[in-house]
């Protein structure tokens, strides 16, 4: 039985032309033994050949195989009216269904309709002599119409199915490029202010060594300053560097450009209170619960972890209905685990603005090499969960 539903699977993947040959072999050995032929003169077979032959091209030249079926029908159409009658129905539908000469076909058929009338009279099934030719060959054409309407509205919504895909990936890849940018410029404050805090330190080591040489503890303290700002300062470079980096993106045409110099104070987890506040303030229950002893975070995470309770924060203002919403913060020794839980409907927040704020945390955490999470609860609701890692090391 499994053999046989193989062997079955095998045969349907084969192209549509093998099966149009299948066809056209057979009714050309079924009209040349029920042929209706008068003597025995093999040449009296010859028409049937062009009854059915051409049927094995249907689909690639269907006009021309309707044609040359409807000319065969009047010499092969005496000597066996059955294989013309078979051929010429055959012919009728895959005009219908493949040619872009429909209407043309039609009033063809018509024509032909008449043809067979004349020729046939009353050997035609048991029918009304004027009518049958057409209550056999019109309603092929019909059904032929109808599913070629059928593919052709098919195939329309597969294409702007298609096209509705790729606009969608265009504008994710566009928001991820937006949302790179960002990262970068609050990246780029970081590394300018850990900078700049390095040139003040390494001053006042210098103003220490020049009027204290005897008291260098002093200057040491400031050079290990300049040290650990140093180490923070390449470690954001190399963030900063990873959210500039446009490989893998199919919309990233330009490279994102580099931030202006400046300093501006960037958010972070100590204004968490203030962000939690003002989405209460705009109709948003919204609890918090920590866990684990909260640990100073390099100034990169710190940001990330800001931006990514913001934007969650958004979705589930727009989208729960107004549901209770938790924000938990476990703090671990070598990773900050962020989540965002609320019991709205769970609609659908993969598609649209929404995943694209989705992408955006997802590059955020992509950057500094965590995890992120998100999707439907369980039984209901919405969760956005993300994993950052606290040892400062990028992507």
């Amino acid at each position: 039985m499994e053999s046989m539903k193989s062997a079955w699977r095998d045969l349907r993947r084969l192209p549509a032309f093998w099966w149009d040959v299948a066809l056209a072999a057979l009714l050309t050995v079924l009209a040349q033994l029920a042929g209706n032929y008068v003597g025995d003169d093999n040449w009296d077979r010859i028409p049937a050949l062009f009854l059915t032959v051409p049927l094995a091209w249907r689909r690639q030249r269907p006009l021309l195989v309707f044609f040359i079926v409807l000319a065969a029908v009047f010499p092969a159409g005496y000597l066996n009216p059955a294989a013309a009658i078979a051929s010429a129905v055959v012919a009728t539908y895959s005009v219908a269904v493949y040619s872009r000469h429909r209407w043309i076909s039609l009033a063809v058929v018509v024509v032909e309709a008449f043809l067979i009338l004349a020729i046939f009279g009353g050997g035609l099934p048991p029918l009304p002599e004027f009518s049958a030719p057409f209550v056999i060959l019109v309603p092929a054409w019909l059904v032929g119409n109808a599913i070629r309407i059928r593919q052709l509205r098919a195939d329309l919504f597969e294409t702007r199915a298609q096209q509705l895909e790729q606009q969608q990936e265009q504008a994710r890849q566009a928001a991820i490029l937006e949302e790179r940018g960002r990262i970068a410029r609050e990246l780029h404050d970081v590394v300018a202010h850990s900078v700049s805090m390095m040139v003040v330190q390494a001053g006042a080591a210098r103003e220490v060594l020049k009027h204290e040489p005897q008291s260098p503890a002093q200057a040491t303290q400031s050079l290990l300053a300049v040290e650990a700002s140093g180490r923070e300062a390449l470690t954001e470079l190399r963030h900063m560097l990873g959210a500039l980096n446009t490989n893998g993106l199919a919309g990233a045409s330009q490279p994102i450009p580099v931030p202006d110099a400046g300093i501006e104070p960037q958010p972070g987890l100590d204004q968490l209170d203030a962000l939690v506040q003002r989405v209460r303030d705009a109709g948003l229950p919204v609890s918090v619960r920590t866990e684990g002893e909260p640990l100073p975070l390099p100034a990169g995470v710190d940001i990330a972890a800001y931006r990514i309770l913001q934007e969650a924060l958004t979705n589930a203002l727009r989208y729960a209905g107004g549901a209770p919403t938790e924000i938990r913060l476990n703090y671990r020794n070598d990773e900050l685990k962020i989540e965002v839980l609320d019991d709205g409907p769970g609609a659908a927040r993969t598609e649209g603005e929404a995943g694209h704020g989705l992408a955006g945390m997802q590059e955020r955490v992509a950057i500094f090499g965590g995890k992120f999470e998100a999707g439907r609860r369980l039984e209901r609701g919405f969760a956005v969960r993300a994993w950052l890692p606290l040892d400062g090391s990028p992507a």
